[in-house]
């Protein structure tokens, strides 16, 4: 191993403390929250890494870490995708450290992440084994960490689409949200953003509209990265997702299983999630109807039925809204039409909610 690179500056070594920060929220923010049990569990760990050490470089990563935990905290959590913060840091290693130091450096990141996600009991004392979402943070680090263009997740333009320019994107942006407002009312000023961003793998972020039909509106805006690539269907040459709670918003119950609006809330978020990654496969098309395998967690055998939210006709964007149903009406809209379940759940006053606390229409 070389003597630590003598041209390593303060500003570098608190880039490269980030490491160990990174790893920790990507993993502790997996269930979708960081409490302070959490934040208490990681500076243990760094505490105790920093102790351990025999490597010196990685023990002064560790001591950067553990002295400039809530600067990188509160740098990290407001104002920096967690991912391209990891490939920053990635890089700097590889850069100024590289060999044998920057394996054991990132290595030893990864072994105090799976510690994280080993923690005894889970950090809300639900278990002690890693969980899907969990595994998925370890296995971004992973691929990261040991440059394999293969296994990383692509950051970049989607596959033969030239990669707009920040202006383009800009203004698709500013296009696509003004219309979403036409269609489902003025936006809330608060958005749900994902630790793990979902074209890496991660989580959808949310985007909420009380403000038109009672209720709320949770959508999509990762689904149409341009007025020409993304998700589409018959209808739609690009789309985005919302389903529809009868609930009021209120962002302080959303991560309350135990209110009203965070039971609705959750359900509409793991649903959502998968349809989203499926909709970039697959055509979904307003009137269609489709049905969760049963081995799925969470969502398994819940029935589902798609709708072009306030249109029949061609557009060049459009909401693509997901109605959860009983199976009843599943299985009604299959012998009949799906168009034939839309006008029953209409006519019902249950369009378009996912709220099922209520009479089957067929």
């Amino acid at each position: 191993m070389t003597p630590p690179p003598s041209d390593l500056t303060d500003q570098d070594w608190f880039i490269i403390g980030q490491t160990p920060i990174i790893a920790f929220l990507l993993v502790a923010a997996a269930d979708g929250k960081i409490d302070k049990k959490e934040a208490n569990t990681c500076a243990d760990l760094l505490t105790q890494f920093s102790a351990q050490q025999e490597h010196p470089l990685t023990a002064q990563m560790m001591r950067s870490a553990l002295q400039n935990m809530s600067a990188s905290m509160l740098q990290l959590t407001s104002s920096t995708n967690p991912m391209e913060a990891l490939l920053r840091v990635n890089n700097l290693i590889n850069e100024k450290i590289g060999g044998e130091d920057a394996t054991i450096m990132k290595n030893t990141v990864l072994m105090m992440a799976k510690k994280i996600a080993e923690a005894s009991g889970g950090f809300l004392g639900l278990g002690n084994k890693i969980d899907e979402d969990e595994a998925q943070a370890l296995q971004l680090l992973a691929s990261v960490f040991q440059d394999d263009p293969a296994s990383s997740p692509n950051l970049t333009a989607l596959p033969d689409t030239p990669e707009p320019t920040e202006e383009e994107s800009l203004q698709w942006d500013e296009t696509k949200s003004a219309f979403m407002e036409s269609l489902l009312g003025a936006e809330h000023d608060m958005v749900m953003h994902a630790m793990i961003p979902f074209q890496v793998g991660g989580s959808l972020d949310l985007y909420y509209y009380p403000h038109d039909i009672p209720g709320t509106a949770i959508a999509t805006k990762e689904l149409s990265h341009s007025p020409h690539h993304g998700s589409t269907n018959a209808i739609f040459t690009v789309y985005e997702l919302a389903m529809f709670t009868r609930h009021p918003l209120d962002m302080e119950q959303a991560k309350d299983d135990t209110t009203d609006f965070g039971q609705a809330h959750r359900n509409i978020q793991t649903i959502l999630n998968p349809v989203a990654r499926y909709s970039a496969e697959a055509t979904l098309n307003g009137n269609e109807t489709c049905e969760f395998p049963a081995e799925m967690e969470g969502i398994g055998g819940k029935c589902l039925i798609f709708d072009t939210y306030k249109t029949d006709e061609a557009r060049e964007f459009g909401i693509l809204v997901i109605i959860e149903i009983h199976r009843s009406e599943m299985e009604f809209a299959r012998k009949n039409s799906g168009s034939a379940l839309l006008e029953k759940l209409k006519a019902a006053g249950h369009y378009p909610y996912s709220d099922m606390a209520r009479t089957p229409v067929a």
